[in-house]
């Protein structure tokens, strides 16, 4: 069996940091499919989350903020995904005003909630369409 390596430690080059034990240390393949399937879990949970009161789906947001930024730093020290990454990298920064005083209320955190759903779904999905189209026939 593999050792596990979190996402910062993979960032940090395999230097000690906190662990996210969520994520194995396999082939590169592997790792940005492992990547999806989390993307994917944290569309279900904002899904999950959407009747919660705006201050506690603003605070969900702010902390997806962080874990994208930390998903992100740990593909691009493995993979080269390039433009792959280029909407979650956007998404996540989209949802650092979440982490601020006068976060978005409202209409404002509905569409920035939707959004961070939609990109996040169709970043999991993409895998799903390439591998369609790479069957045996």
């Amino acid at each position: 069996m593999r050792a596990r390596k979190s996402i910062a430690v993979a960032a940090a080059g395999g230097r000690a940091a906190r662990a996210a034990p969520w994520v194995p240390d396999t082939d590169k393949a592997s790792l940005l499919a492992q990547a999806r399937r989390q993307v994917a879990d944290e569309a279900a949970a904002l899904r999950a989350a959407q009747g919660a009161p705006d201050a506690e789906r603003a605070r969900l947001l702010a902390d997806l903020a962080t874990r994208i930024e930390a998903l992100l730093a740990w593909l691009t020290g493995n993979l080269a995904v390039g433009g792959q990454l280029t909407r979650l990298a956007q998404l996540g920064r989209a949802l650092r005003v979440c982490d601020r005083p006068g976060t978005p209320r409202g209409g404002e955190l509905d569409a920035l909630w939707q959004e961070a759903i939609r990109l996040l779904t169709e970043f999991a999905a993409e895998d799903d369409r390439r591998a369609f189209w790479k069957r045996p026939r």
